[in-house]
């Protein structure tokens, strides 16, 4: 199983408009239908960052999701929100 925790570092004031624009080309359904989980989580803080949590199970599934169209989708809405990404990836022996 592969588990990837990342965080989004977003511009200054933007965080809700990327949210929304992430909802409205529906990158959260299709990549929760694909995978185990797939959760964005925000700071109790109220920065400018999203934590996305997804659970995908073999590094197939990981790959089909990374060349979908709904995560081009992504790569370009980022460009126009985001200053920083870090991802932590984890493989879990079951």
């Amino acid at each position: 199983m592969i588990v990837c925790c990342v965080t989004y570092y977003i511009k200054q004031g933007k965080r809700e408009e990327f949210y929304q624009k992430v909802l409205d080309a529906g990158i959260c359904e299709k990549s929760a239908a694909e995978g185990l989980w797939y959760e964005y989580f925000f700071p109790a803080d109220g920065s400018d960052r999203i934590l996305i949590y997804e659970g995908w199970k073999n590094q197939a599934q990981f790959d089909a999701h990374l060349a979908s169209e709904h995560v081009r989708t992504l790569q370009d809405i980022k460009k126009d929100y985001l200053t920083d990404m870090k991802i932590d990836r984890y493989e879990i022996a079951r």
